[in-house]
């Protein structure tokens, strides 16, 4: 199965924000096809296996708040395959003009051509130590493998 062209579609959300309430954000977000990936095939039946995979995305349309917009992420995700579809889970750290980066935990299905789910901060660096929040994502793949995401959800910062 094809999936390396989705396989970083699902995981470009490092929505990072700053405010003390909760703020509704949405951006969109390339990744590039994935740049490290392994898969395993399970045995039980065909086209079931297990993939890892390790990727970079840049932010196209960047959310900006307090004048620092999101830049890039670093995405790496597992990935259960069966025949043409996937359940994803993984990690995506995301850098920040200024240099904070913001932890996102991200979930969800794909297919061939595109996938969806959810996402949710766990974490950050400086500014962004408090982020919390979370929303959901539509990715759509691109014939070399790239992938371009929509990104919704809302977030929070603890009150200093």
């Amino acid at each position: 199965m094809k999936l390396s062209g989705t396989l970083l579609l699902l995981a470009c959300f490092s929505l990072t924000m700053t405010a003390r309430s909760q703020t509704k954000i949405s951006g969109a977000v390339h990744c590039d096809k994935p740049s490290g990936q392994q898969s395993f095939e399970v045995g039980d039946r065909p086209g079931h296996s297990f993939m890892i995979a390790k990727g970079a995305c840049t932010w196209t349309k960047p959310v900006d708040l307090d004048g620092i917009q999101t830049k890039t992420d670093a995405v790496t995700q597992f990935i259960e395959v069966r025949g043409n579809r996937g359940r994803n889970h993984g990690y995506v750290v995301g850098t920040l003009a200024n240099g904070d980066k913001t932890f996102v935990r991200i979930q969800g299905q794909q297919r061939e051509g595109g996938g969806e789910g959810k996402w949710a901060y766990t974490g950050g660096t400086g500014k962004f130590s408090s982020i919390k929040g979370s929303g959901a994502f539509k990715c759509a793949g691109q014939g070399d493998g790239s992938s371009d995401c929509e990104i919704d959800g809302e977030y929070s910062l603890a009150a200093k």
